[in-house]
């Protein structure tokens, strides 16, 4: 078992042995995260890959034009806790979901390795404005713990997270799973478990 923050840090170290496809490994990565939120908040999802949108998400008689951002902060990491989101991003996916009657969301994954959680925001792209600082090129979005906590609680973020969890299974017979009623303080950890929250 390992945890999803471990699978992160080994997606970009894979990355860096591969060169300059870290940077598609870590935007990959982050599609699948977001493709599997929505799944489990009822959407049903479709991936695009087309400029300004990577998915496209139906449900609760919505259809969405979603842009994935990941961002990842290595082990021992002292970048600024910090990403822009780029108005010309914002252009773009607007007129994607402008084209095909959506409404347009941007969707932030963001790993910091030192603290094992991964993060991700949902925010509407109308809203932007009225969730984050602007800055010269766009909107400023913060990681720091009371940025964190601020973001999860605003009413205009969608927020989800996984902290110290385990993508757990057996593997040919290596590891034994927890059952789904056990609680994270039995098992040491919370599981990734089909069906269960």
């Amino acid at each position: 078992m390992r945890p999803v923050a471990e699978l992160w840090r080994s997606t970009v170290e894979a990355g860096h042995r591969g060169g300059q496809r870290a940077a598609k490994r870590i935007g990959d990565f982050g599609q699948g995260l977001v493709t599997y939120a929505l799944i489990r908040k009822g959407f049903q999802v479709a991936c695009v890959d087309d400029i300004g949108a990577d998915l496209i998400a139906a449900g609760r008689g919505q259809r969405y034009a979603v842009s994935v951002k990941a961002r990842l902060f290595r082990p021992g990491s002292r970048e600024s806790r910090v990403t822009v989101i780029e108005t010309d991003h914002l252009r773009k996916l607007g007129v994607f979901a402008e084209r095909f009657g959506m409404e347009p969301l941007l969707a932030q994954a963001v790993c910091l390795a030192d603290d094992a959680a991964i993060h991700l925001f949902l925010f509407r792209a109308g809203q932007l404005g009225d969730v984050l600082p602007a800055v010269k090129n766009g909107f400023s979005i913060r990681f720091g713990p009371g940025n964190l906590a601020a973001l999860a609680a605003h009413p205009a973020v969608d927020y989800s997270c996984w902290r110290e969890e385990l993508v757990a299974g057996s593997w040919f017979g290596e590891a034994v799973v927890a059952a789904p009623n056990q609680t994270r303080q039995q098992t040491g950890a919370a599981l990734l478990l089909p069906g269960t929250s």
